[in-house]
């Protein structure tokens, strides 16, 4: 059995802008048509909250 997981950090200078988000949106869109899970983290999140951050993605890893 294989496990796609794709994991995403979200800082300002490339993830604000609409175009870059609707950007974002595509790719989100097209992995999960091919069987990815998709986890977005901001990079606020991963510098404050890594600990956090890490246990989801454990959580998803093992689900």
């Amino acid at each position: 059995m294989s496990h796609k997981l794709a994991i995403e950090a979200d800082g300002k200078a490339f993830h604000s802008s609409p175009q870059q988000k609707a950007r974002d949106k595509r790719r989100d869109a097209f992995l999960r048509n091919n069987g990815w899970r998709v986890m977005r983290f901001s990079g606020r999140q991963i510098f404050r909250e890594l600990n956090s951050v890490l246990d989801r993605i454990e959580k998803e890893i093992s689900s």
